[in-house]
């Protein structure tokens, strides 16, 4: 019974609203797994990345990466509605 669940959470599709603002580049990864696209943006003591993950997810995540930290979601996008802190 327990494998099902597994099979079930593993195969339902991620919904933006699941991923929150703060969290870490690993754990976006490890609930997602590697983006298929990674873009960055480069500017004074600080970097913006962001992470495309093609449909079916159909989602943008833009991590703030600060000298030192480790890079966090700033704001998630799902079929171009952005989600913002």
């Amino acid at each position: 019974m327990n494998a099902l669940l597994i099979i079930i959470a593993f195969l339902a599709p991620i919904r933006a609203d699941e991923l929150q603002i703060g969290m870490s580049a690993a754990e976006v990864r490890d609930r997602l797994g590697p983006p298929e696209r990674v873009s960055r943006q480069i500017s004074y003591h600080r970097h913006i990345e962001q992470w495309i993950y093609p449909a079916p997810l159909n989602l943008r995540i833009d991590f703030r990466c600060l000298p030192g930290q480790e890079a966090r979601v700033q704001n998630v996008r799902s079929g171009g509605e952005p989600k913002s802190p």
